[in-house]
């Protein structure tokens, strides 16, 4: 009954709302993408793989695929700046290293930095301005979800190096929960941050991670 409650709402509140989900190509951003389109969003969906934002549309076929590198600043700017107004955005590109702190080299710390740190500045600078706590008054929200390594392993985490694999599964047997967090699941939590249903929550990080650090 509660999540037919929330389906309703979703309806409601979303349907013509102007959505840009990043990375949104595969994994956790095309969940995203496929439930705001679900519940009557206009989706633009961006990633920097062509042929993943290609697949995705013609699943869905009335989303608007954007494709570019987040690392290109400029360029970025522009296409976001061009489909202006956006009335949800989630930051959802992201790149993770599977590199041992040792073996980590100056280009893999500047392509985390580019796509984690200032992509997202730059996304959000071109679509809300500023952020939480400069614009709450204004109704401006910022949340963010953790979701567990299970969410986005095969996209972040495969690796042919055993150490890593073994230390992933590690992670994995934290899990209170035990099975994957799937994508639909995280994008579910999306979804609850970016409606009504959560008004009086800004500036939080909500895990999804099946209790990885409840012990």
């Amino acid at each position: 009954m509660a999540g037919q409650v929330l389906e309703d709402v979703y309806d409601n509140c979303f349907a013509g709302r102007r959505v840009l989900v990043t990375g949104a190509g595969k994994g956790l951003g095309y969940a995203i993408a496929k439930k705001f389109y679900e519940h009557g969003a206009s989706v633009f969906a961006l990633d920097k793989n062509k042929k993943s934002l290609e697949a995705l549309k013609d699943e869905l076929k009335n989303v608007t695929i954007i494709t570019v590198d987040l690392r290109d600043w400029d360029e970025t700017r522009r296409l976001v700046k061009s489909i202006a107004p956006i009335d949800h955005l989630v930051n959802n590109a992201a790149i993770s290293q599977t590199s041992y702190f040792e073996e980590v080299d100056p280009t893999q710390i500047d392509e985390l930095f580019n796509v984690n740190f200032k992509a997202v500045v730059n996304v959000t600078q071109t679509v809300t301005k500023s952020m939480a706590l400069e614009l709450g008054d204004q109704g401006v929200r910022v949340n963010c979800i953790s979701p567990a390594p299970t969410v986005v392993l095969h996209e972040m985490f495969v690796s042919p190096n055993p150490k890593i694999i073994q230390e992933t599964q590690k992670i994995l047997d934290r899990q209170i929960i035990k099975r994957p967090v799937q994508p639909s699941e995280a994008a579910e939590i999306v979804m609850f941050l970016s409606s009504p249903s959560s008004s009086m929550i800004t500036g939080s990080s909500l895990p999804v991670d099946g209790g990885i650090f409840t012990r």
